[in-house]
């Protein structure tokens, strides 16, 4: 294969990982775009998703795809629980304070994890999950298309929810001026409860995803939730569609890196990138072009 053959592969790779980073940012930026509240403990639901798409192929030979019906309502009723009982009460405290609840829930949820499972690596076997489609000279894994797929249609069906519904206008409207939607009627508490529930079943969602090709352990989430906050501070926090198109950009820097760097030093590029964002423009790459807030 010759170089730019070679690179093109690489860019490929990149674009279809890129969608499920995508996911995994949206749901993040999702949550801060309304509530202001940057979730520490985002990529340990991506974990709670994983093992339980985990268990649900080990117990019930259920496919990861089929176990997204599940995995998606299923965490989607926890957020709006973690919402309503730990998030809501410290709504109106210093950020500070905000920061230490969702980072203690992270804390809480991987020691659980470790004790009940474990720090042993545990993986999801599927027929499809090696299989390789041949396009000419360039190599499509079928998992990565797969992941990418349902990733991207998510996320554009999260963006016509956004637009075309009751719910995801008033979800625009109180991130908008909280005040004065609820002086037309809207229940912003409720919507903030729907918003978190939302991001974590997106989140949930991609793990249930990941599960076909990643290993799951009790600090997998950590990994990819660094990876989301910097396609956040590419795309910009709480910017819908700059975050979509930072998890292509993240995820082809990190395929090309992992290809020519050592596997340890793989994600080096994604985290200078992100330092470099916050020292030189914190409101990400794409602010002033876009101005998609939610």
């Amino acid at each position: 294969m010759d170089h730019v053959a070679l690179l093109l592969q690489l860019v490929i790779n990149g674009v279809l990982m890129g969608g499920v980073y995508s996911l995994i940012a949206v749901g993040l930026t999702l949550i801060y775009g309304l509530m202001r509240i940057i979730n520490f403990a985002h990529g340990d639901f991506l974990m709670l998703s994983m093992y339980a798409t985990f268990w649900l192929h080990a117990l019930l030979n259920l496919d990861p795809l089929v176990s997204v019906l599940l995995v998606f309502p299923t965490f989607f009723g926890l957020g709006y629980f973690a919402q309503t009982s730990l998030i809501r009460p410290v709504l109106k405290a210093p950020t500070i304070t905000q920061a230490l609840i969702t980072l203690g829930l992270s804390l809480v949820m991987q020691t659980s994890a470790q004790t009940l499972w474990t720090a042993d690596y545990r993986r999801v076997s599927v027929h499809y999950g090696a299989e390789i489609a041949q396009l000419g000279i360039l190599r499509i894994e079928i998992a990565k298309l797969i992941m990418f797929v349902v990733s991207l249609t998510l996320c554009l069906g999260l963006y016509l929810f956004l637009k075309r519904t009751f719910v995801g206008t008033a979800m625009r409207a109180v991130a908008q001026d909280r005040e004065t939607a609820q002086t037309l009627g809207v229940d912003a508490d409720r919507i903030y409860a729907i918003t978190f529930g939302i991001g974590i079943g997106l989140v949930a969602v991609a793990g249930a995803l990941m599960s076909i090709l990643f290993y799951v352990y009790p600090y997998v989430g950590t990994t990819f939730v660094l990876i989301a906050f910097v396609v956040v501070a590419l795309g910009g926090l709480g910017n819908y569609v700059g975050t979509l198109l930072s998890g292509f950009i993240v995820g082809v820097v990190e395929s090309i890196s992992g290809y020519y760097l050592l596997s340890s030093l793989r994600y080096v590029p994604i985290l200078v990138t992100f330092i470099l964002i916050l020292l030189l423009r914190p409101e990400g790459i794409f602010e002033k072009r876009l101005r998609r807030t939610i």
